[in-house]
């Protein structure tokens, strides 16, 4: 059997989910990677493409580029360059970290909310785990088949872990009104007026920056009646998954 990642690591911007050095080695393993581990220069390349879907994510474009310009550095290194499909994949990555939150999802109902945070969610959290066990993979020669399939249990792996993360509601996101799984939660069990006071709370902080511990705090509730099982269901499909690509 594989190893695949632990549940949770924390990191330096509060998100739990697996370490990109971590999923881009284990992409190594599954595709035959020898003992070694992936070089550098590889290792490199993700680092800094991660680092640059994170920060535009936060609207920081001019960060994004800079940790951008620098992973193309590393790919000018490499004997091939940069091929036209890393290139799409890089791009397809960074434009899901463009997509706009609003507070328009607070009017949704429950699967509406539901399917805009599974779409969320695969275009970040998902597609950052994806893109670094796809590094990984194709660092160690696998085949396309093989890449694809890495890659998409990666991915999946990802969005469990996020799921995950959401049972502790982060305060940036409610501040910034993102919607998240702890908000597909609640709207799952709470009845309409709390909803709504709850809608209304949240516009109240993201509009004039009050302390959102408090709202924290309740949505962390609402999300243990719901998430918990979810959370770990998934984790556990994703690792399943995982532990059935053999290298």
């Amino acid at each position: 059997m594989i190893a695949s990642p632990s549940p949770c690591h924390d990191s330096s911007d509060g998100c739990l989910e697996p370490t990109r050095n971590e999923l881009l080695h284990l992409g190594w393993q599954l595709a035959g990677g020898g003992a070694s581990g992936p070089p550098p220069a590889w290792i490199a390349i993700c680092e800094l493409v991660q680092a640059s879907a994170r920060v535009l994510e936060l609207g920081d474009e001019v960060g994004s580029a800079r940790h951008l310009a620098a992973a193309r550095a590393q790919v000018a290194q490499l004997r091939d360059g940069m091929s036209p499909e890393l290139e799409r994949e890089i791009a397809s990555l960074l434009e899901g970290h463009r997509e706009p939150a609003g507070a328009g999802w607070l009017a949704l109902s429950p699967a509406e909310l539901r399917a805009i945070v599974e779409h969320r969610t695969a275009r970040t959290s998902g597609a950052r785990a994806s893109f670094a066990a796809m590094i990984g993979a194709r660092a160690a020669g696998g085949s396309p088949a093989r890449i694809a399939d890495i890659a998409h249990c990666a991915g999946e792996l990802g969005i469990a872990q996020r799921m995950a993360e959401a049972l502790i509601p982060q305060h940036d996101d409610l501040r910034a009104l993102r919607p998240s799984w702890a908000w597909v939660w609640t709207a799952e069990v709470a009845d309409a007026p709390s909803w709504v006071r709850l809608g209304r709370w949240a516009r109240q902080i993201s509009r004039t920056g009050a302390d959102p511990t408090p709202l924290a705090q309740l949505l962390q509730q609402f999300a243990a009646r719901h998430g918990v099982e979810q959370a770990r269901a998934r984790i556990e499909l994703a690792r399943r998954a995982l532990d059935r690509i053999h290298p």
